[in-house]
Order: structure tokens, then sequence, then C-alpha cells
């Protein structure tokens, strides 16, 4: 699970582990209307940590006499304004800006007669280290049934709040910092590489235009990673800078020393950013000695040892994958035994049973999720097709590929593989799942232009979603965000080596209707010229719209090829 502290956005992640039980946010100064109820919140720890179980107990006492009653129990992010609701049938995200995206865990509860009630472990839910750090408030409410219908709080909605705060820690990263180095990848490609200390080779390849200016890459090996899911870290890098994306994801090569020995459930790739926050779990290539895994952005990237095969079950993202994980773990138990006193492979009986189980989910539970996250009309465009996305790259990655072997975009029926066709089925509805979501958040940006850098993360990691789920098909997709920038240039008709000439530059950030944005959006851009020299000094032009810069031909050349890449945009992957 993770979530983003970017505006009301969700991150996959978390999305995925609230599924089981959720929550919802109403706004921290609220208060009971003196109404009769009290209503009791406890929780067993104030601080978590990766790792830890948040347990959240409620009570009610009802002196009788009251109204009729809509119950909430909500949890509100670290980001102030995103908030999961607890009901009956699983969690539902919602804002603190829309009161109607609350939900209540019960719905016209009557309070005419007194009762009693308490749980003290109402709620619980396990901290992998992946969800983002800060303060997170539980909020459990009593309001008049429908109050709320309208999205304001009047006087007297209010029954009775009762709310705790807690907080989640930051997750421990440690590098090796004297085997970093640096290099500068030019935009045509390039690699970094790093020895760590037990003689594992560490290389990072950027493909060709992969960085749309030439940019130093720093890559460490990571020493330790708490907030692996599964089993211990075997190897992997810190990189800077931090947040930098690729337009094509770059490729860590992980070349580890001779005689190493996987466990028979393989590897677990993952991706984070630099304080162990927006975990990702991607596929991880291995042959012979050798792992493979794609890194569309950084800070940390490595692999882990893939100790519990069916740890993602223990936050089901669907009735159907609980469905299929209770029926996957008495055969994992005993295939475990089973290698523990024999050893050898994963046993073909074991790899046909849980085929047809996975079968099963595939077929009832995520090609139908996908499907529906295609229709339009969603609350939230991200969220549907990101929770569709996160359940299939999960069936994919962390179920499939550990026991039938990696799987490849479009090719796998080809192939022979196991569920091939299905396989192949399931990835092209994924296309069109990340498409209609992409399409939508845009249709969005352009009625809420104000919140436009909100809606260009939000395709960016629903692409992030998607390439996880759809392996090696990440060249054939485009993000195409709301918003653009726009960098013309006007070369002067004729150059005279030796002689400075100006070049005119107009850069804008527009939106795809064709409107500018907002003033005050500063951009950088960077200017390369090959046979010649360009001024300002390092080609790097500061400007909120247009500027100049000079082009001086070398005196022995007769042709300038000039370049231009925006660096530093406002907007994340522009």
């Amino acid at each position: 699970m993770e979530l983003s502290t970017a505006g009301s956005r969700i991150r996959a992640g978390l999305l995925v582990g609230l599924l089981a039980w959720s929550s919802m946010a109403v706004a921290p100064s609220l208060s009971a209307q003196g109404a009769p109820l009290a209503l009791g919140l406890t929780l067993n720890d104030p601080a978590i940590s990766p790792g830890d179980t948040l347990v959240a107990g409620i009570s009610v006492t009802n002196p009788a006499g009251g109204p009729l009653a809509d119950v909430f129990f909500v949890i509100l992010l670290p980001d102030g304004t995103t908030v999961f609701s607890l009901t009956p049938g699983g969690a539902r995200a919602g804002s603190l800006a829309n009161l109607r995206t609350l939900a209540p865990i019960v719905r016209g509860i009557s309070l005419a007669g007194a009762f009693t009630y308490s749980n003290a472990a109402f709620f619980t839910y396990p901290f992998s280290g992946i969800e983002p750090t800060g303060l997170y408030r539980i909020f459990f409410v009593a309001a008049r049934t429908g109050a709320l219908d309208d999205g304001a709080i009047d006087g007297g909605d209010l029954l009775a709040v009762a709310s705790k705060d807690f907080t989640v820690g930051a997750r421990s990263v440690v590098v090796d910092t004297l085997r970093a180095v640096t290099a500068t990848v030019p935009v045509t490609g390039g690699a970094v590489q790093t020895t760590a200390a037990n003689g594992t080779g560490l290389s990072l390849g950027v493909p060709g235009s992969a960085v749309r200016a030439a940019t130093a890459i720093t890559i460490a090996p990571l020493l330790a990673f708490d907030a692996i899911p599964s089993g211990p870290l075997v190897a992997g890098i810190s990189a800077e800078p931090s947040g930098l994306h690729f337009d094509t994801p770059a490729t860590l090569t992980i070349t580890l020393p001779a005689g190493f020995q996987p466990p028979p459930f393989g590897l677990l790739g993952f991706i984070a950013d630099r304080d162990g926050g927006n975990l990702q779990t991607v596929p991880a290539r291995l042959t012979g000695n050798v792992v493979t895994l794609a890194v569309p952005h950084f800070s940390v990237a490595g692999v882990a040892l893939a100790s519990d095969w069916l740890a993602p079950c223990a936050t089901p993202k669907s009735p159907e994958m609980a469905t299929a994980c209770q029926g996957l773990r008495p055969l994992y138990d005993a295939e475990v035994a089973r290698l523990t006193s024999q050893g050898g492979p994963i046993d073909i009986a074991f790899k046909a049973d849980a085929g047809l189980i996975l079968l099963d989910w595939l077929q009832s539970g995520i090609l139908p999720r996908l499907s529906d996250a295609q229709m339009p009309g969603a609350p939230d465009p991200f969220l549907k097709p990101s929770a569709a996305l996160v359940e299939w790259g999960i069936w994919l990655v962390d179920l499939y590929e550990p026991v039938f072997g990696p799987t490849f975009d479009r090719t796998n029926q080809a192939a022979g593989l196991p569920l091939g066709h299905f396989i192949d089925q399931v990835q092209a509805e994924a296309r069109l799942t990340y498409r209609a979501g992409r399409d939508a958040i845009n249709i969005k940006c352009l009625a809420d232009k104000a919140n436009v850098a909100t809606h260009v993360k939000n395709v960016n990691l629903l692409f992030l979603d998607w390439f996880r789920g759809v392996p090696g098909g990440s060249s054939t997709e485009t993000l195409e965000y709301c918003a653009r920038i726009r960098v013309d240039a006007f070369p002067p008709p004729v150059l005279t080596p030796g002689q400075g000439s100006g070049m005119p530059i107009d850069v804008r950030l527009r939106f795809i209707d064709g409107q500018d944005l907002p003033s005050g959006e500063l951009l950088s851009v960077a200017i390369a010229a090959t046979n010649a020299t360009v001024a300002p000094a390092g080609g790097v032009l500061p400007t909120p719209i247009a500027g100049t810069v000079t082009l001086t031909p070398s005196s022995s050349t007769s042709v300038v090829t000039i370049s231009a890449a925006v660096v530093n945009a406002p907007l994340d992957q522009l």
C-alpha cells in the first residue's frame, strides 16, 4: 500500500491495504453539538513504525431519546485533505474539500432506545513501511441522518465526535556513501556503475531520450532498507537527484556474487522515494546471477528475497483476492514444508493447483475490475483505474511470476507460458484502463486548472501503476498531460564562425486547449550546441516566457546543431 501526500491524490499502495478496512475525516475543529450520545476512541500506540500494527477501539454510550443517526469512522491522511471512510463494503476514498465524498459505516441507526457498545479492536491495520509518514487523525463521528449529504456542516448536524492522532515514522535507508559514483548522462543515454563492498556489481543504464538534458546522476550501494514487505535486502542503490523521473524507464542491472542461490519463490524488485516512502514492487528478472529491473523514478531501487510468497495477502485488495489467498495458503504452506525437507524447484503439482486458483481470480475479479475502471463518471478519475491496475500488478509480479517465470508484453501466449492467453488479454485491458484513467484526469484538469500540478502528478503515478502491470510496454505509451511545455527557438539565418549571434527563445507552459498557464511558473531551458559555444554560461536560460541566447560557431565548421530541453519544470514530468 502507498499513499502520496500531494493534494488529495491517493497512491496505489495505501489504497491497497485500506481496502480491507478504512476511514474518513471531518475537519479537526468540529465538535459535538450537545446531544446526549457519547463516543469513545482508543489507540494502542500514538507512534507507529514500519512493522507495527495500529489497533483502534471504539465505545458508544447512548442514554436514549436521540434521533436517527449516521455513524462515520474516518482516517485523515498526512496531506490534510485525503480521507478514507470505513464502510460495510470496504474502504472508500474521499476529500475534506467535498463532504459528499464521506461515507457512513452505518446509516439511519436509531438512538431512541438506550444502549452501549464497545470493541477494543474495531479497526486494525498493519503498517508495512510503504505508507506516507506524518500525522494521521482518526475520527469517530455521529451525525443526524442525511445531515452531511448537502456537503455542509450546519448547527445541530453533529451529535458526537471523538478523535485521536497518531504519527507514522520514517523508514530506515542506509547507504554506503564511500562507494558513491557520479556520472553525467547525456540525452543520448549512458550508464552509472559502482560495486558494493561484497562484490555485487550495480549498473544503472539510462536509455536515449530518458532525460531531457544532460543530468548528473549519483548512485551508491544500499546497505539496509527496512520498508521491504517481504524478505531481507539482497542488493540495491540509492540514487540522486531525488525525485528524478525518466521519460523511458532506466534499467538497474545487479550482478550478484558467484554462487548466489535464489529462494524457490524468487526475488522481489522494489522502487521507492529517498526516505523509503511510496514503495512499489516491480518485476525483477533473474538470469544466472544477474538481476534486472526497471527504474521509472528515483531514489531507492533494488531486490529482496521473496521469503513470504503470500505477503500481499495480508491486505487483500478485493473479495476475489481474499478468496484466492484463502485457497492458496494451504497449498503454499504444504509446498514450503516439502521444500524445507526435500529441496529442489517448486513442484509441478503446486503450480497446477495454484494456477487454477490464480486463473479464477483473474477471470472473476481482475478482468471485471479493469473493465469497470474504464467506465466514465468516477468521482475521482484516478482511483478506480489505479486500484484496478494495482491489483493486477500484484497478481502478476508478486504471485504469478515467482512461480511461473517472467511475463512479457503481448507475447505470453506465443511463448507458451501457463495462462499466457489470459495474461495477454489482461495486459490489453490494463492498457485501456490506463488510457481511460489518463484521459479522465486530463478532462478534470482542464475543468480545474488551478490544481494542474496535482492532476499532472496523478497521471504520472497512474503511469507507474500501469507500467508495473505491463512489463516491457512502457515505450508504447505516452503520458499525455493536460499541460505541456512549448519551446520555440529562432536561429539566425546566417552564422559567422567566431562571431556571436542572438537566438530568441520562447518558452511557455500551456494547457492542451491552448491556454497559457498562470504567470509565475518559472522554467529553465538548457541550450546545447555542437560546433558552437552558448551563452549564458552553461546554456541555461531562466525565463518565465522569453529570452535570448548567444551562439558563437567555431572557426572551423559550417554546420551547427542546436538542441534545447526544459529543466527544473514546476510541474512533474512535463
